[in-house]
């Protein structure tokens, strides 16, 4: 081996680590994942509380299978979906106007006849 590819071997090693290096620092913790009832004995809440939490959306989780949920035991507790639905709820304003413009159907220029 000449001198020219034992330096370019050792500048592909030092490339190949510095860049190993670089996304491991980069690259998100693995988060882990926990059931219910140990989200609530680590948050010092209900099971039941966060199950209501669940499908309030105001925790995230992900659904295993058909009956089984787990959550990030870091994940924090958000707003619920039904203030926020209240929030941009339609006004008596909106929704009047939205049934005044499908009442408003395209009638036939000549009567009817029955």
């Amino acid at each position: 081996m000449n001198p020219l590819e034992k330096i370019l071997g050792a500048f592909e090693a030092r490339v190949r680590q510095v860049v190993r290096e670089e996304l491991a620092a980069h690259s998100p913790a693995a988060t882990e994942m926990v059931t219910p009832r140990e989200y609530a004995r680590d948050h010092s809440i209900a099971v039941s509380t966060v199950r209501q939490m669940i499908k309030d959306g105001r925790i995230e989780a992900i659904r295993i299978g058909k009956r089984q949920w787990r959550v990030r035991r870091d994940a924090p507790i958000g707003e619920s979906l039904a203030r926020t639905r209240a929030t941009h709820a339609d006004t008596p304003v909106d929704r009047a106007r939205r049934i005044l413009e499908r009442s408003r159907a395209p009638y036939p220029s000549e009567p009817i006849e029955g």
